[in-house]
């Protein structure tokens, strides 16, 4: 059964309206716009147009409330109705687009074309992109054309990744597959829309994990006693300068000016695009100058396996050292997040934080013109000397009590 009434469409009176029970309908016709209506049932409300075209009646769906406001609704519904004064049959328009075009190219066909043409040459992450793709992507897609993925297909898909994968790895998947069906539009007509635009990210709570002081010494120890000195000398180098994990993967030597103790990461290996000046404190010099005795001709300061090119996915050793130091929850980039607080903890303003750490805002973009290293490197001593004097009074301690035990 269905029961029909006829007011102006707004959030308010669409809120007012109780939801149907059983096989119960309410359709609410727009009293401003021609043919806008919303239909309510027990679990759903849709925004519809209906019209009569070519002799016949027609229903297009323009969208679910509450994802999409009486406002835009009514906006789709106006720009249709310009369209039905124009002689268009919208609902074979929509036919045509759902149909499998053999000029749609297919989903694995539109991911090679974006790799080649526009990741691999302009986007830094691009075999994250890579990974995130082949890994969580059914592998019957790659063969399937674009118009035969839907919202549904998408929206099925991201709750999977999400439950056994968890929401982050889910929302970044949601990101590669909207801006591959953006580059078919741009770049291959295609006319099925974007079918992810739809499918709403999961929220993600911001991380806040950083090292405390009481898990710093057993982070020091554990990489103290990590065999792969070229792990070890990556997690020193990540703690004593704060830098993101690209950078220090792509830190070369011609980068690095040991007489100043400066390292400088070139514009084109830098997030924000802009050269970033980090001052290395004596214990992040003494580490890159017996690598730099190591090395030979290896331009890389973290080669990659057999020295050529650099080391490229460091994750299980890292994590292995984190096991180790009894380091629960702990991922490599909260390291640069427990620099920065231990600059906090030292006196360190924002500014200097966020310089110290390559950011790059707006707002302060004229100060940090201006700002020159000397107060950022004190800034990052002050740090480095914190965590150093953490890690000191842990392990005298500790040997302290050990030669108690032993009578000494």
């Amino acid at each position: 059964m269905t029961a029909t009434e006829k007011r102006k469409l707004t959030k308010r009176t669409i809120d007012a309206v109780p939801s149907p029970s059983g096989d119960e309908r309410i359709v609410i016709h727009d009293s401003e716009v021609k043919g806008f209506s919303i239909r309510i049932s027990s679990g759903s409300r849709t925004f519809y147009l209906y019209r009569w075209i070519g002799g016949r009646p027609q229903r297009i769906k323009l969208g679910g409330y509450p994802e999409t406001t009486p406002e835009a609704a009514r906006k789709l519904a106006e720009k249709s109705n310009g369209e039905v004064a124009q002689g268009k049959d919208l609902a074979a328009d929509r036919r045509r687009r759902r149909l499998p075009n053999s000029n749609d190219p297919t989903l694995g066909k539109l991911f090679s074309h974006t790799l080649e043409q526009h990741w691999k040459p302009n986007c830094r992450t691009w075999k994250e992109q890579e990974r995130l793709f082949e890994k969580y992507t059914p592998a019957n897609w790659n063969s399937r054309r674009l118009s035969t993925i839907s919202k549904v297909d998408v929206l099925e898909r991201h709750r999977v990744i999400g439950k056994i994968h968890g929401v982050y790895l889910a929302n970044r998947w949601r990101g590669v597959m909207h801006r591959l069906f953006s580059v078919a539009t741009d770049d291959f007509d295609f006319l099925g829309g974007n079918p992810v635009r739809r499918v709403k990210p999961f929220a993600e709570a911001e991380r806040e994990r950083f090292v405390t002081p009481e898990e710093l010494p057993r982070l020091f120890d554990a990489i103290d006693a990590c065999e792969d000195v070229r792990i070890a000398d990556f997690l020193k180098i990540a703690l004593l300068t704060g830098a993101r994990k690209g950078s220090i993967l792509q830190m070369k030597f011609a980068d690095v000016d040991l007489s100043r103790a400066l390292w400088i990461i070139p514009a084109i290996d830098s997030k924000s695009k802009v050269p970033v000046h980090i001052p290395l404190v004596p214990e992040a010099v003494e580490v890159l100058r017996a690598r730099l005795a190591a090395a030979g001709d290896r331009e890389f300061v973290f080669p990659g396996r057999y020295g050529k090119g650099h080391l490229h996915d460091p994750t299980k050793p890292i994590a292995a050292v984190f096991e180790a130091a009894g380091l629960k929850n702990i991922r490599l980039h909260d390291l640069r997040r427990t620099f920065g607080s231990w600059q906090a903890i030292g006196g360190s303003s924002e500014l200097l934080i966020g310089k110290s750490l390559g950011h790059r805002s707006t707002a302060s973009t004229a100060v940090y013109a201006r700002l020159t290293l000397d107060p950022v490197r004190k800034s990052v001593e002050r740090a480095t000397n914190a965590m150093r004097e953490v890690v000191k009074a842990d392990r005298l301690l500790r040997k302290k009590t050990n030669d108690r035990k032993r009578g000494k």
